[in-house]
C-alpha cells in the first residue's frame, strides 16, 4: 500500500486467517480500480518471489532504526518480533501462516471501503479462496461476453453503453409519464364537482401514473388552468389552492402536494395529517 498510495499510509487494524484477511489503514480517498489492481500486482510478485519469511527478536529501537512496520499506537515491550520476506517486507508481527511467501498461493482483493473519515479497509482472500473468487469472476465476465456478444476486452465498453442507454430510455419515459399525468390530470378537471366554494375531483388514474415529480408537475398545470379559468370568469384567483393527493394501496401510501396563489404559505404536511387522520391512518 505504501509503494503505491504513499508513506503516508499507517496501519490501523487488521484480521488475518491463512484464506482471508482484512487490513485498515490511513488514506482519505476512495482507492482506484487501476491502484488496487496495483496492489494485487505487487503483493502477488512477492508471492511468486517465495521469499523465506524470517523471524528474530530484537529491542524495539532496534526494529524502528530497521525500518520495520507496526500498528499505529500500539504499545510493544522492550522487545519485538520482526517478520523479514526478502528486500519486500519487514514489520512487528506476532506470526504468519506462512515459512515462505510462495506459501500463499495467490493473493486477491474482494472489497474496498471507508470505516471512518480519512481510514480505508481493504479485504483480500489468498489461496484456493483466492482462485475460486478468480474462477467466478471469470464464469459471470464470460456470460455477460455471451450476452453482449463481444470479448472480454470490449465488455466494459458495452456494459457502459447499455447503461448510457436505459438512461436515455428511462428519461424519454419520465417525459412521456409527466406529459401523460398532466394530459388525464387537465381531462379530469372537466368533471370536477363544486361543493360550496371548492371544485372537487375524484377520478381512478392508471396505476403507476403519479410520482413525485409527476405529482408537483399535474398540480403546477391545474393551478394554472384554474388561474386561467379564474381570469376568464372576472373571478378572485388571489386566493386560489390546487392541491392533488394520490393514493397507492400497494404501498400504503398517500401523496399530497399543493400549489397556492395564496401570500401566506399552505402547510402541505398538516393537510396530509388531516386526511391520515380521517382515513386511520398516521
Amino acid at each position: 500500500l505504501r509503494r503505491i498510495l504513499g508513506d503516508h499510509v499507517e496501519q490501523r487494524g487488521s484480521h488475518v486467517s491463512d484464506q482471508r484477511l482484512r487490513f485498515d489503514f490511513t488514506h482519505d480517498a476512495p482507492i482506484t480500480t487501476e491502484q488496487l489492481a496495483a496492489v494485487e500486482a505487487s503483493v502477488n510478485g512477492a508471492i511468486r518471489g517465495n521469499y523465506e519469511v524470517l523471524t528474530e527478536e530484537l529491542p524495539y529501537a532496534a526494529a524502528q532504526q530497521a525500518g520495520a512496520l507496526g500498528l499505529f499506537e500500539a504499545k510493544y515491550g522492550e522487545t519485538v518480533r520482526v517478520l523479514s520476506m526478502g528486500d519486500y517486507s519487514k514489520e512487528l508481527c506476532g506470526g504468519t501462516h506462512a515459512s515462505r511467501t510462495g506459501d500463499i498461493g495467490v493473493m486477491k482483493i474482494v472489497s474496498e471501503s471507508s470505516i471512518q473519515t480519512g481510514v480505508r479497509r481493504v479485504e483480500a482472500v489468498t489461496g484456493p479462496e483466492a482462485l475460486r473468487v478468480i474462477q467466478e469472476e471469470s464464469r459471470a465476465l464470460q456470460h455477460i461476453c455471451s450476452a453482449f456478444k463481444t470479448n472480454t476486452a470490449n465488455a466494459p465498453a458495452a456494459c457502459m453503453d447499455l447503461q448510457e442507454r436505459s438512461r436515455s430510455l428511462e428519461r424519454e419515459l419520465a417525459q412521456v409519464k409527466l406529459k401523460l399525468a398532466e394530459s388525464a390530470a387537465s381531462e379530469a378537471l372537466s368533471a370536477a364537482t363544486l361543493i360550496g366554494d371548492l371544485s372537487v375531483l375524484v377520478a381512478r388514474m392508471p396505476d403507476g401514473m403519479y410520482d413525485g415529480k409527476t405529482l408537483r408537475s399535474s398540480v403546477e398545470s391545474l393551478h394554472e388552468k384554474q388561474l386561467q379559468a379564474a381570469d376568464g370568469s372576472n373571478s378572485n384567483a388571489q386566493g386560489a389552492v390546487t392541491l392533488l393527493a394520490a393514493a397507492d394501496p400497494s404501498q400504503d401510501k398517500v401523496s399530497i402536494v399543493c400549489a397556492s396563489s395564496v401570500p401566506k404559505r399552505v402547510n402541505a404536511s398538516n393537510m396530509v395529517k388531516l386526511v391520515a387522520e380521517r382515513c386511520g391512518g398516521k
